[in-house]
This record gives C-alpha cells, structure tokens and sequence, in this order.
C-alpha cells in the first residue's frame, strides 16, 4: 500500500512539474511541485528505491514535457521519432537519477545527526539537482529543455535573480524550496516539540525572506525604468515573422516565389514603416543567397533601413564546408557576417555517428549534406549578440557574445518544424533569461512563431502569433553595463563543487579519527 501511494506521489509530482511549462504555464506550481517527490526520496529506505522513484519521475516528467516532438514524424517516420523520444527522455532522466543518489547518499552519510545534519541534506540534494542540470546541458549531445529555471519566465520578479546567479541560481532556490518542503512534510509529524518549533519557524522566515526579495525586485524593476528613460542609446528594432509552411520552405519549386515575396514584403514595409533595423528568421531560403548577386542587390535596393538574416554560408575558400550564419546588410549594401552557427542540432544539422545510422535516415534526404560547426563571432565591431535556433538554450553561447561587446541579443530561429505545439513557447522562455542575465533586450525573429522583442528585464514587449505573417517594432536600448552572471558565470555551479568537495573532506576526516 505504501508503495503504491509512493509511486502516485512521484507521478503526480512529475506531472505538477511538467504543468510548470507551457503549455499551462502555471509557473507558480514550480514552487511546491517537487515536493512530494523530495518526501517520499528522504523517506526511501535504499539506494535502489531512490533511484528507482528518480527513474519514474524523470520518465513521466520528460515525456510529458517532450511529447510534442513527435510533431517531426511528418518528416520522418513515427516509429523512429517515438523511439527517438524514449530514449532521449531515458537520457536526461539518468541525470535526475545521479542527483538523487548523490543527495541520498549524503543523508544517509550524515556529518551531524541534529538539524545540522538535516540541513546538509538539504543543500545536497538542491546543490546535486543543479549540477547534474549543468552537465546535462554540456557537449555535443548537451540539452536545456525541462531546466526548472526556464518555467518562470513569465515570473519578472523572480527571474532578476539571473544577473547575479544565472539560470542555475534560479534553478537552485526553487529544488531547495521543494526540498525543504518535502524534508519537512516526512519529517514534521513524527518529530518532536523542538523539532516542529525549529522547522516551523525556519519556514516562516524563509517564506519572510522570499517575500522580502520579491518586493525588493518589484522596487528594482521600478527605479530601473525611470533609468531607461534617460538613456538615449536607442534603436527601433522590428522583427519580421513571414509564416511560411515548412513544407513550402523546403520545396525547392517555391524558392523563386519566396524570393519575390520577401522582397516584395521589405519593400512596403520600408515604404510605410520607419525601423532603424529589420530581423528576419533563421535560412531565409535554403540556398546559397549571397552568391546570388541579382537578388543581393534587389534586397539592398528595397531597404531604408539595416537588414538581418539567416542563410547558409559557403566560403569560397572552403566549397567543401557551409554554415548555418547570421548576416547584416546595411541601407547601402555594405554586408558583414555576424555569426556562424557553433552548436548544432544532432539529428537536424549534423548526424552523429553517421557511418551506423545513415542508413536509418536515409529516406529522408536530410542528411546527404550537413552543415558544419562555426567559429565567427563578429559581436565586438557589430555590437550584436547572435544566437541560430537551438544556440539560444545554451546559457554560455550569448554571455561570450556579451563579454565581446554586444549590446542587442538577435535570435534567428526557425521552429515552424514544430508545428503549433508548445516548444514555440518553451523556445521564447529562453529568450526571456537570455535578456535578464545579461541585461540586454533580445529581437527574436521565426519563421512561423514565436516571434518577440523583449526588454533586458526579460519582460515581452511585442510578441507574435503563430503561423502569421507579422512586423513586429519596439524601441529598445542599447545597454553596455554587464552583470556578474555575465562576467562569472555559473559561481552557483563553483559553489556545489565547493560543497561537495567540502563534504567528502569532512566525511574522510571523520573516518580517518574514529567517529
């Protein structure tokens, strides 16, 4: 029977979890959803039974978060995609998995057998939980999505925390809230007088502190746009979002009519609006554009204004090599090529372990020819920060960018492949931490959606609908002050292995005098 309640606790707080992200978007459930998972893992009796619940939490959790994928079976087959999904929720699961054991064994190696001890456990398992989070985002195989962080950006007050702390900072103040909950709801009723009384009053004041800090943000944020107002390094920025199907978009007999839509598009815009620059999506078109002089000068002629887009670049240098880049095009014709794309999609851009699964995918033509990995960053002359698609997720892609120089964040993505499901929204929510730890505003650009300017206080300014053809324009300000996220990093990750480093001495120490 027990057994059985546990396993709902787990599933139900997997499922809570997931609720915390679009498409719901209850970012408040992100607070206490974790809860009852913590309570049943500290009350788990062995190393096999955390493990085990962390398993099925993962499991559930990503599954109902990354459901949607299997929007990309009308690429490929279904068969392929559901298994695909299996064993990418299977993967990141294993990093929940490792956290919990690594909690679980610091509770059950206690250096202190009062409150002390407790609170070991509870920094254990909050400082474990965000340091497998970071290593799940490392290497090629690296990936974001389901960080707790990234549910809260609608959360304005909240989310300022990331200038000094960065997503894992977030991260870490919302698992040690579920964990001392969890703690506390195993804890409290077979606990003493003393007990109850020091755990009660810990909450209240740490409920005291909370709501101390977010009035202390509100206040920021407050004094933070009378600043704005004074600053007149300005730029009216206008996203463009053309809505076209990714099918028409790969169907190479459209290309010449996209070609005349987009230009006829900039054209009235340049017309009838008035913009200091204009962002378009990720590959305009699927070919080679700068090599094709005849529409390079067409574009050039319909603007009044500086253009940004995305296309593949070849080097004439490198014909065997091409790159997924980011370009401007200034009211004159002058072009500079702000970014190549450095961190591909395995399995979009590039296919990992070719030569063993090539033949799986070969139906799909999609990988015949891959795009390759960039290294040009051109941030420091242009003052822009760019990031291609998937770039945007990585924490440490924008904030080298930053450090460089750039002053505006431009995300160029296109995520029409995803359909209407809710990774378009879990997409901008990265755009929104992007803006916050690094005080910078973002002009994020898709083809089919989402669209948005957002403010260097992560909050959305202008945002777009799907599968609509949009302009987008709002005035934002070109900041140079840098954060302490920008400048350090991840401290809060320097910070676990701080604590762990600290713990395993101590624990040695202790073994090696008898006590």
């Amino acid at each position: 029977m027990l057994a059985t309640l546990n396993i709902f606790l787990v599933v139900f707080s997997a499922v809570l979890t997931a609720l915390a992200f679009p498409p719901a978007k209850l970012f408040y459930l992100a607070f206490v959803s974790l809860m009852p998972f913590f309570a049943v893992i500290y009350r788990a009796r062995s190393y096999r039974g955390a493990g085990g619940y962390a398993l099925l939490f993962g499991l559930v959790f990503y599954l109902f978060l990354l459901w949607p994928l299997l929007v990309l079976a009308e690429y490929s087959s279904l068969f392929l995609m559901i298994l695909g999904l299996l064993l990418l929720a299977f993967f990141q699961t294993l990093f929940v998995t490792a956290a919990v054991l690594l909690g679980k064994f610091v509770q059950r190696h206690a250096l202190a057998q009062n409150f002390a001890g407790v609170v070991w456990t509870l920094l254990a398992y909050a400082f474990a939980w965000i340091f497998f989070d970071w290593l799940r985002s490392l290497g090629a195989f690296g990936f974001t999505l389901g960080g707790l962080a990234y549910s809260q950006y609608l959360f304005h007050e909240f989310l300022q925390m990331a200038r000094y702390a960065g997503p894992y900072g977030l991260t870490f103040v919302l698992v040690f809230l579920n964990v001392f909950g969890g703690v506390l709801a195993a804890r409290i009723w077979p606990a003493d007088r003393i007990e109850k009384r020091i755990w009660l009053s810990v909450s209240a004041a740490l409920i005291v502190c909370l709501s101390f800090g977010f009035w202390l943000s509100n206040l920021f944020l407050t004094l933070h746009d009378i600043y704005l107002q004074v600053n007149d390094n300005r730029k009216l920025v206008t996203v463009f979002q053309p809505g076209i199907p990714q099918k028409i978009k790969l169907d190479e007999a459209f290309r010449p009519a996209l070609k005349k839509s987009y230009l006829e598009d900039i054209r009235e815009f340049s017309l009838s609006a008035r913009t200091d620059l204009l962002v378009l999506p990720e590959t305009i078109l699927g070919e080679f554009l700068l090599h094709n002089k005849e529409f390079m000068f067409a574009l050039r002629d319909a603007l009044g204004f500086s253009l940004i887009f995305g296309i593949p670049r070849q080097e004439d240098t490198d014909a065997g090599r091409y790159y997924n880049s980011v370009v401007l095009l200034n009211r004159y014709g002058g072009l500079t090529v702000l970014h190549d794309k450095k961190y591909l999609v395995p399995f979009g851009e590039y296919l990992p372990f070719k030569p063993l699964l090539y033949w799986l995918l070969a139906d799909t033509g999609f990988f015949d020819s891959e795009y390759s990995a960039g290294d040009l960053d051109n941030n420091q002359s242009s003052g822009y920060a760019a990031a291609v698609c998937f770039e945007s997720t990585f924490p440490y892609q924008l904030r080298e960018q930053i450090r460089g120089g750039g002053k505006l964040i431009l995300i160029l993505t296109n995520d029409a492949w995803f359909g209407r499901t809710a990774l378009l929204d879990m997409h901008l929510s990265f755009a929104a931490l992007r803006a916050v730890e690094n005080n910078r505003y973002v002009a994020q650009s898709a083809n089919t959606g989402r669209s948005a300017l957002i403010d260097n206080r992560g909050r959305i300014l202008r945002m777009s609908g799907i599968d609509t053809k949009e302009f987008l324009t709002a005035e934002t300000v070109l900041l140079t002050e840098k954060t302490v996220y920008t400048y350090f990093g991840e401290l809060i990750i320097y910070l676990a292995l701080v604590f762990f480093f600290l713990y395993f001495y101590l624990l040695l120490y202790a073994k090696g005098h008898g006590k």
